[in-house]
């Protein structure tokens, strides 16, 4: 890579070596020199464009084809973006896996919607890496100087506002920040454990009975971010998930048997036997890990379950929430 590489063509970068400014792991520029760039434009009366992209389930990418194929799809994407851009554009790493993007001038709002159009339908097609084919896609937020602000912390806090509110809408899209439209938006504080228990025994005390199964197990999948979460019993199966079962029932007996302990943590499917039940159980719902806590529900065994399409390092947050859950329904059922 080079300056020309990325455009950096400005005057500002005169004084710089490529090797002074660019990210270790992209190449493109890192956020040191991201900040001082924006921070000299703003200085100068210089208005511009700030987009930032977030790669959607990267950390499930990640936890599935390994970091180093997660840094390989980084790179891609900048290779996909980087000619799209106008020639006042420099590509670079603001935060954490984020792509970044500083476009100087001022550009009408249709201008700033084709662009970031053009980016994101390119980046939905199929990416290559070591011969295998993905499907990604991006979030993205715009902010503009001086139209949102004339300040470079709160044009950066802005632009966490716009990409908040495209991940509350379910991510694959892209935010223009309005002054008016989203001037109201706070971001969502990281919801703490205290207030994750406290909402599953409020589900208990204000659900009634035939509908506290169903609305527990919906809490604990959102709460834990699964992708299902299932009960079993001898005589009652429930489930709150979004894949269609191809069994529709665990036999309870055969896990007691296969295993002793009471919680079985499986990170990834391929850490179980293959001639196990649970992992011909898993593989034929299409389940790469999951959490299982044996229960007492009137002294007849059961089973609570919650699992991912994905292979998830479980940690003790999530246990201490099922083991919470599990204990709830063992008093309440």
């Amino acid at each position: 890579m080079t300056f020309e590489d990325f455009n950096l063509k400005e005057e500002f970068f005169n004084n710089f070596s490529y090797d002074e400014i660019k990210d270790s792991l992209t190449g493109s520029i890192n956020r040191q020199y991201l900040l001082k760039y924006m921070s000299y434009l703003i200085d100068n009366n210089i208005p511009f464009n700030l987009i930032s992209f977030d790669i959607d389930k990267l950390k499930l990418f990640n936890s599935d084809n390994g970091h180093l194929n997660g840094d390989l799809l980084i790179k891609k994407l900048i290779d996909i973006i980087l000619p799209l851009l106008p020639k006042n554009s420099i590509i670079g790493k603001l935060d954490g896996d984020e792509i970044s993007i500083v476009i100087k001038g001022e550009y009408s709002y249709d201008e700033k919607w084709s662009l970031l159009r053009s980016i994101h339908q390119e980046t939905r097609k199929p990416i290559i890496i070591n011969d295998k084919s993905y499907l990604v896609t991006l979030t993205s937020g715009l902010v503009s100087y001086p139209e949102n602000s004339n300040n470079l912390e709160e044009l950066l806090k802005l632009l966490d506002k716009a990409l908040y509110r495209g991940k509350s809408k379910g991510g694959n899209c892209y935010i223009i920040y309005s002054n008016t439209r989203h001037k109201d938006l706070t971001l969502k504080p990281e919801i703490t454990m205290v207030e994750k228990i406290n909402k599953i025994k409020n589900v208990f005390n204000n659900s009634k009975k035939k509908e506290l199964l169903d609305n527990t197990l919906s809490l604990i999948k959102d709460l834990l971010n699964v992708d299902g979460a299932i009960f079993f019993s001898k005589n009652n199966i429930c489930h709150a998930n979004n894949i269609i079962m191809t069994l529709d029932n665990i036999d309870i007996d055969v896990i007691n048997q296969e295993y002793n302990d009471d919680i079985i943590k499986v990170n990834s499917i391929s850490e179980l036997d293959v001639l196990s039940y649970l992992f011909k159980f898993m593989k034929a719902n299409e389940m790469k890990s999951c959490l299982l806590f044996k229960m007492k529900i009137k002294k007849e065994d059961a089973l609570l379950m919650v699992y991912s399409k994905h292979n998830k390092p479980w940690n003790e947050n999530d246990i201490v929430l099922t083991q919470c859950l599990s204990d709830y329904l063992s008093f309440n059922l």
